[in-house]
């Protein structure tokens, strides 16, 4: 019998102020993707759902709550053929600037989006913003899959 493929959830959040994003800088010393920009989430734990794991998460890492969050994307990372992520996207929307919390995970910074492909980031971080930043409420959410091991042009594909 052929081993089911399996997933680990994770969260990754997009928090907007009028033209600015919310990302975390990864610490140097962290193992995965030190020095680069990514939205802010992790691991979903044992017996929680998705949104209050991304609401966790976003406290957790930057102090803010009371955030409604929406899903708006789906992605799965099929790099590693035993086990892949499956990353359930959230955006929110606040009416001013907050001063985010010093974390572990990283520095925080609000980053104009015209500024994104300026910076070292992970790869499916300026289409992820993009299509977050564009959804409305209601919308049809977006699916993507990740290979970092596929060449050039076929890593990140979308659908719908």
């Amino acid at each position: 019998m052929i081993p089911r493929y399996q997933v680990i959830p994770r969260t990754l959040i997009f928090v907007f102020h009028r033209d600015r994003v919310l990302l975390l800088r990864g610490a140097e010393t962290k193992k995965n993707f030190p020095g680069l920009y990514n939205g802010l989430g992790g691991h979903v734990e044992h017996g929680e759902s998705v949104l209050a794991g991304a609401e966790r998460e976003l406290f957790e890492e930057s102090g803010i709550q009371g955030v409604e969050l929406e899903l708006c994307g789906l992605s799965i990372d099929s790099t590693h053929p035993d086990v892949g992520v499956e990353v359930h996207i959230f955006r929110g929307e606040i009416d001013r600037e907050i001063a985010p919390i010093a974390s572990d995970e990283g520095e925080l910074e609000w980053v104009p989006v015209s500024e994104l492909g300026r910076l070292p980031a992970l790869p499916d971080l300026v289409p992820f913003v993009e299509r977050c930043r564009g959804w409305k409420s209601g919308g049809r959410i977006f699916y993507a899959v990740a290979d970092w091991n596929a060449k050039d042009g076929e890593q990140l594909r979308f659908y719908v």
